[in-house]
């Protein structure tokens, strides 16, 4: 998987600012700024939000936790600044259906501006939005507003306008993408009992491999008779056989899928079988 860029050097490109500048304005050494960008140290607490509210972004976007870059607050202001009087109070229901929206689309990673409009939109609704597919129509609406726009402006406007409906554009595209995926992996699911990426969660339908255990410890073992010992070993080595086999054929029927047994019970499968076959080896020459 591809590394992700810094988000601290992503805001300070953004902002045209140099390391030097940074730090002058953080109030720490270009050095420091240079071991944040590179990761080679954490941003302290209280300096990752001094970061967070000079580049206005939330704290958990700066240090990569999220792909969400605006917090409430820095929402619901950029809200208010668009409100028809001052006054004007923000209904909390429209707000709140606003806000689990924007948590859901936190993939997209939509400006401030088109985060703001999705409040206004679902004031219009008769019915709050409330599932992904509901921003659709929202991209449609915008767009279509921008488009009235285009048709009124002056010519050295248009290109600004032309770059917001190809912005919503951009985001209608990613959003069919994510849900088309979804669907496919809610396919898989439905079809095959398995999900269709690898997981550390096992599903209700993983099938579970049963380790052979050694019921004798070392000395009940070499207390057998010679041919006894053999004939224990045999069998052990022969059910560790059929675990392993019925462990590829997990493994290859549910095409990668999860299935609880890959790693950690391959690896105990293994070591029995490498201590059993030393075991083994023992046995033999001393009888």
């Amino acid at each position: 998987m591809e590394k992700q860029e810094n988000r601290l050097k992503i805001l300070r490109k953004e902002k045209g600012l140099t390391q030097t500048k940074l730090a002058n304005e953080i109030g720490v050494s270009k050095r420091t700024i240079i071991a944040w960008e590179n990761d080679e140290r954490q941003i302290k607490p209280d300096k990752a939000q001094q970061l967070a509210d000079y580049f206005g972004v939330k704290e958990g976007y700066l240090l990569g936790y999220t792909n969400n870059r605006f917090g409430v607050s820095q929402i619901v202001k950029a809200i208010e600044e668009k409100l028809s009087t001052p006054d004007s109070a923000l209904n909390k229901d429209v707000l709140e259906s606003t806000m689990k929206i924007i948590e859901l689309s936190d993939f997209l990673n939509m400006d401030l501006e088109t985060l703001s409009n999705i409040y206004f939109y679902n004031l219009k609704r008769q019915t709050p939005m409330r599932v992904l597919s509901d921003l659709f129509d929202f991209f449609d609406s915008e767009a279509h507003d921008y488009m009235e726009l285009l048709s009124i402006v002056e010519p050295y406007q248009a290109d600004e306008i032309i770059q917001e409906i190809n912005k919503l554009g951009d985001y209608k595209e990613e959003l069919s993408l994510y849900l088309n995926k979804l669907k496919a992996e809610e396919d898989f699911l439905q079809t095959t009992g398995y999900p269709i990426s690898m997981s550390s969660e096992p599903t209700k339908n993983v099938v579970k491999i049963d380790i052979p255990k050694n019921t004798l410890s070392d000395d009940e073992l070499m207390a057998l008779p010679p041919e006894e010992r053999k004939e224990y070993i045999s069998e052990y080595l022969d059910a560790m056989s059929k675990a392993l086999s019925s462990l590829t054929d997990t493994i290859s029927n549910t095409a990668g899928a999860t299935a609880d047994v890959t790693g950690d019970q391959l690896g105990k499968l293994t070591n029995s079988l490498i201590k059993t076959l030393a075991k083994l080896n023992e046995v033999a020459h001393k009888d």
